[in-house]
C-alpha cells in the first residue's frame, strides 16, 4: 500500500493528458517515445494506461495490454512452456514510472500489485465473495435490459464497457473520474479474457535499481534482449521479467548435457548479480560447459 498520507487520486488516461505524459516518460524512462506512442495511449482500446494524480497532476503511470502468446516476440514466448499453446492469454506491462518526487512511496507497488490482481483474476474473486449477498439482493429487485441494466423506476444504466470500446476517446463520460482507491477504478474495466497465466516486461539491463524492484516482487529474469534499446544514440541490452499466475510456468534450464549447460550459462548472464560475482559465476559457468562437452565427447569415442 502507498503512503496514505499523499492525497492521491487515480484515474485512466484521457486527451488531455498528452502533455503531461510526455514530460513524465522523459523523466522516468531513458528511451525517446515517439509522438504516435502517447497518441495511442489514448486512441487505441487495447491499452490498460491509469494515472495516479496529487492536486491534479499526474506523478505516475502504468500502461499494459492482455495478448495472446501468439502475439508476442519469438523470444518473449519463453515465458510460458512450449506446452502452452500459443493461444494463451498473458499480460504485458508496458511502462510503469513514479516522478522522482514521490518515489519511495510504495505508488509503483500500488501501481503493480493492483494490474496484476486484476490480470491473474484476483481482484474479481476478492469482489466477487465480497458482494455475494449485495447481488443476489439486487437480482431480485432489478431487471437486465439488452443493453444495461434497468432499475426499479424504469431508468437504465449503461454497463460496462467492452474491451473494443475502453479507449479514452470512446467510453462513457463516467468512466473518467478520479478515485481515492486504485481497485475502484480497476472494478470499471472490461473483464479478461478466461486466464491469464503469466505478467510480464522488459526493462533496461543496466537499470539495477529497477530490477531489483520486480525481482523484490515476485518477478524473475527470463532472457536478455541485445541491443533491443537505443540510448543517447548507442544500442543497449533488455532483459525479460515475468511473474507466473494461475499454473503458468517456464521449465528452468538444467546442467544435463552440454547444450543444457549452454542454455544455463545464457541464463545465468541474463539474471542480475552484482559485479565482481557476475564474472565469476560466468566463468565457472563457461568453465562447467566446457568440461562437459569433453566429457560427453569421451564418452561418445569410447561407446563408439
Amino acid at each position: 500500500m502507498y503512503d496514505t498520507t499523499l492525497d492521491i487520486y487515480f484515474r485512466f488516461v484521457k486527451p488531455s493528458d498528452i502533455e503531461e505524459l510526455r514530460a513524465l516518460y522523459e523523466e522516468c524512462f531513458p528511451v525517446s517515445y515517439p509522438e504516435s506512442w502517447f497518441q495511442d495511449l489514448i486512441t487505441k482500446p487495447c491499452f490498460i494506461a491509469y494515472v495516479a494524480l496529487v492536486n491534479d497532476r499526474i506523478i505516475g503511470i502504468l500502461v499494459a495490454k492482455v495478448v495472446t502468446l501468439g502475439e508476442c516476440a519469438a523470444e518473449d514466448r519463453k515465458i510460458l512452456d512450449s506446452r502452452f499453446p500459443l493461444s494463451s492469454h498473458v499480460a504485458y506491462i508496458l511502462s510503469l514510472g513514479v516522478t522522482e518526487a514521490y518515489r519511495s512511496n510504495g505508488i509503483a507497488s500500488y501501481l503493480l500489485n493492483s494490474f496484476v490482481s486484476y490480470a491473474s483474476g484476483a481482484f474479481f474473486n476478492e469482489r466477487c465473495q465480497d458482494s455475494i449477498t449485495a447481488c443476489q439482493l439486487q437480482r431480485a429487485s432489478q431487471n437486465h435490459a439488452s443493453h444495461g441494466v434497468q432499475n426499479t423506476d424504469g431508468s437504465v444504466l449503461p454497463g460496462s464497457p467492452s474491451p473494443s470500446a475502453f479507449s479514452a476517446v470512446t467510453r462513457p463520460s463516467q468512466y473518467n473520474r478520479a478515485f481515492r482507491s486504485l481497485l475502484d477504478l480497476i472494478d470499471l474495466l472490461p473483464p479478461l479474457p478466461p486466464l491469464c497465466f503469466a505478467v510480464f516486461l522488459h526493462v533496461l539491463r543496466t537499470n539495477y535499481t529497477a530490477r531489483r524492484f520486480y525481482e523484490n516482487r515476485g518477478f524473475r529474469s527470463l532472457c536478455i534482449h541485445h541491443a533491443c534499446y537505443t540510448i543517447a544514440g548507442q544500442p543497449a541490452d533488455g532483459c525479460t521479467y515475468v511473474l507466473h499466475v494461475n499454473g503458468g510456468f517456464a521449465k528452468p534450464p538444467t546442467l544435463w548435457t552440454p547444450q543444457s549447460a549452454s542454455r544455463a550459462f545464457k541464463y545465468i548472464q541474463s539474471n542480475w548479480i552484482p559485479n565482481p560475482i557476475a564474472w565469476l559465476v560466468q566463468v565457472f559457468a563457461r568453465f562447467s560447459q566446457l568440461v562437459l562437452c569433453k566429457l560427453s565427447s569421451s564418452l561418445l569415442r569410447t561407446s563408439s
